[in-house]
């Protein structure tokens, strides 16, 4: 699942700048996960004032610019070699106070 983080934008105008996101895989309590910084190219057209952006739109940047399916599949990836640890008991967590 893909999560806008940060946006940087420039105040003057709203253009959004660059986008922090996060993609993260949840199986149980087995969480793997990855965050990228995007740098935005300077808009041509068709400005969206910054504070009608929603998620779903910037998302769609970061997806567009940059090779996000790579990232999908080591995320996925690593989930996967976290649960076989956590099955075969090579790795647990949790906090020593709880």
């Amino acid at each position: 699942m893909w999560k806008i983080i940060d946006i940087e934008y420039r105040i003057e105008d709203g253009v959004a700048i660059n986008v922090t996101a996060e993609f993260r895989l949840i199986n149980g309590n087995t969480i793997s996960r990855k965050i990228i910084t995007v740098d935005l190219p300077e808009p041509t057209s068709n400005l969206i004032p910054f504070e009608e952006l929603t998620e779903e739109q910037v998302i769609e940047w970061v997806k567009f610019i940059y090779p996000t399916l790579q990232i999908e599949i080591e995320v996925e990836d690593k989930l996967n070699k976290l649960i076989t640890e956590r099955d075969n008991k090579l790795i647990n967590n949790k906090l020593p106070w709880e």
